[in-house]
């Protein structure tokens, strides 16, 4: 009730009585929401109102650019209310990018629908359907663990959060010759385990342009000569000079039901992102020369997501953990 769904998909089957849809059962959002950019695949087997995308249309329930497959459930799309905002296409159609594109859906590979980047297709994962896009392929949190980099390997990781290295589940080996870039926002954890040999190269480091190994080229044919560190008096002294210096701040953390976002130097507009586990965006909004905004997140499981600020070229991220 009162929910707005966007970019999801369902493949899965779905099997009932009443009200039996291959997205949704029901939609009957009397508080006005809404399902946008959404598609299903799987087949749909029910007793009445069954509908191949939603089973029952409430009076208020609406769709706005959405596809279920007519070769897996013929029709209706809707058993009972409007369909309007649906459309049904068959296998072909739905494994095209152009049906989606063409309905304002935004792909990694367009920019006439948006730059966020959210949705991608290559004819073979999912099946050969549409697919989320994760951030920039970034995942929240990397494990580097029991690996070996062999003589002449050029391999990169990274993570949005933190990049752990070796541990408790097997030792990383660099062997001679091997390039590692290991890439994260906010950490980089070495553990026991980690073993570099002579000859390797290895570089470490904290993006500060939300750059990640897919846009960190190639690495280049003379190595950089290797700072090893920074002495740490000197390091807050810089930092201290450094009086415009971009910041966030959210709370109550945990949070239940609403959180607050507190921003510091961050001019113009930024767009605020809560991320997954997973990385899939669950909710995102836009803030203009806002110091302190409220956000309701009611609608989000309990656990641990990451909070993402873009303003300008610089990128903040910081835990938030959800009790709802």
């Amino acid at each position: 009730w009162g929910c707005y769904v966007d970019n999801c998909y369902s493949t899965g089957s779905v099997t009932g009585n009443d009200d039996i849809g291959g997205f949704l059962g029901e939609n009957n959002l009397s508080q006005g929401g809404s399902v946008d950019n959404c598609y299903c695949t799987g087949s749909v087997t029910g007793t009445t109102t069954t509908g191949g995308f939603i089973g029952t249309n409430g009076t208020t329930g609406t769709q706005t650019n959405c596809f279920w497959n007519t070769d897996v459930f013929a029709a209706p799309g809707v058993a009972e209310g409007s369909s309007d905002g649906l459309y049904g296409k068959t296998t072909a159609e739905m494994k095209t990018e152009g049906t989606f594109t063409n309905a304002g859906w935004d792909f990694w590979d367009e920019s006439a629908n948006g730059m966020e980047e959210i949705w991608a297709i290559d004819g073979t994962t999912n099946d050969g359907y549409p697919f989320l896009n994760e951030p920039q392929g970034t995942p929240v949190d990397y494990v580097f663990t029991n690996s070996t980099i062999a003589d002449g390997e050029n391999a990169c990781f990274n993570a949005l959060n933190t990049v752990t290295v070796a541990g408790d589940d097997g030792p990383v080996v660099l062997e001679n010759n091997s390039v590692v870039t290991l890439i994260a926002a906010q950490s980089i954890h070495f553990l026991h385990g980690f073993h570099a040999q002579n000859g390797s190269y290895l570089d470490a480091h904290i993006t500060t342009t939300a750059s990640f190994c897919d846009q960190a080229g190639l690495i280049p044919d003379v190595l950089p000569p290797v700072v090893k560190s920074q002495n740490l008096e000197s390091l807050v002294e810089e930092q201290a000079l450094q009086p415009d210096i971009k910041k966030m701040k959210l709370y109550p953390n945990p949070c239940s039901g609403m959180v607050t976002a507190s921003l510091t130097h961050c001019p113009g507009l930024s767009e605020l992102s809560i991320l997954s586990s997973s990385g899939a965006v669950v909710y995102r909004t836009y803030i203009a020369d806002t110091p302190e905004t409220v956000h309701p997140i009611s609608f989000l499981r309990r656990g641990l997501y990451l909070v993402r600020i873009r303003n300008g070229a610089s990128t903040l991220t910081q835990k938030l953990l959800i009790n709802n």
